[in-house]
């Protein structure tokens, strides 16, 4: 027998008589468990590292939560619409339909939709800001006022004790028509008619604006912090009010309105007629 042969046979025999020590795999497991542990270390002290260098960032990000969320946001009835100053007491047979704006503080205005064939309409603004009407001085019940016309309109305009009255004829307006209406017009106060009447509102809520399909509410001492009820198309709506048309809510977060509330005050809502004819 050749020397490797001899060398072979004598590794075969150690290998095949080999029995592994209990020691020895008790060891192996000992070395696993304090190496998952230094890993479990490891991974725990990365983790505290980053958040001690993200923890000034943090605390100067601005909050998502809307102020005010702490505290339950009261609801009552909606507040009453406000009143035109003046009421007219003639119209002309022709005049469309009735309508109102209003914007809080700046102006209240009171129009006629425009009629067909005939083509004509009326609008009342009363307002803070002197109207641009320069012409011809004439007198309007016991107020100077200053009228100005030209081709399809006539404009007339006076100060009065809640402001400046223009009054504008549009279309097939004769001038004796728009004298007589605006003479006709006296100083009590006339309810507008809003879009739409709310059954709930937040309790702190203010009437800033509205027109003939929108309102925008304020909330009292925080300026920019609005709700808005829009008459939309169905498919952009919260709330279908029919086949077409349906009211969707927006509220600044900041009010701190809970999507329970914000519900509330959707189903609450009544629809005016007037609104129902928007657009046509």
């Amino acid at each position: 027998m050749s020397l490797d042969q001899e060398l072979r046979n004598e590794l075969r025999g150690r290998a095949e008589s080999y029995a592994p020590s209990t020691d020895l795999l008790a060891g192996v497991r000992r070395r696993r468990v304090r190496t998952l542990r230094r890993r479990r270390a490891a991974v725990a002290a990365f983790a505290a590292l980053v958040l001690v260098a993200l923890g000034p960032v943090l605390l100067l990000r601005p909050s998502t939560a809307p102020p005010g969320t702490g505290d339950a946001v009261r609801l009552a009835a909606g507040p009453a619409p406000p009143d035109f100053p003046l009421t007219p007491t003639w119209e002309p047979a022709w005049a469309g339909l009735r309508t109102f704006e209003y914007q809080a503080g700046v102006s209240a205005t009171l129009r006629y939709a425009t009629t067909y064939p005939r083509g004509a309409t009326l609008v009342v603004t009363v307002g803070r800001q002197e109207p641009p009407v320069t012409g011809e001085a004439i007198t309007i019940g016991s107020y100077e006022a200053s009228i100005e016309q030209s081709t399809d309109l006539i404009q007339l305009a006076w100060h009065g004790p809640y402001g400046w009255v223009l009054v504008v004829g549009v279309g097939r307006v004769a001038r004796e028509e728009l004298l007589h209406f605006a003479g006709s017009l006296e100083d009590d106060p006339l309810r507008m008619e809003v879009p739409f009447v709310l059954a709930t509102a937040p309790v702190d809520a203010r009437l800033t604006g509205f027109d003939r399909s929108s309102m925008e509410f304020g909330r009292v001492g925080a300026s920019g912090v609005t709700l808005t009820i829009t008459l939309v198309p169905v498919r952009d709506a919260g709330r279908a009010v029919d086949d077409f048309r349906g009211l969707r809510i927006e509220a600044d977060p900041a009010w701190g309105l809970t999507d329970g509330q914000i519900d509330t005050i959707l189903q609450g809502i009544e629809v005016s007629p007037v609104a129902l004819t928007a657009g046509g």
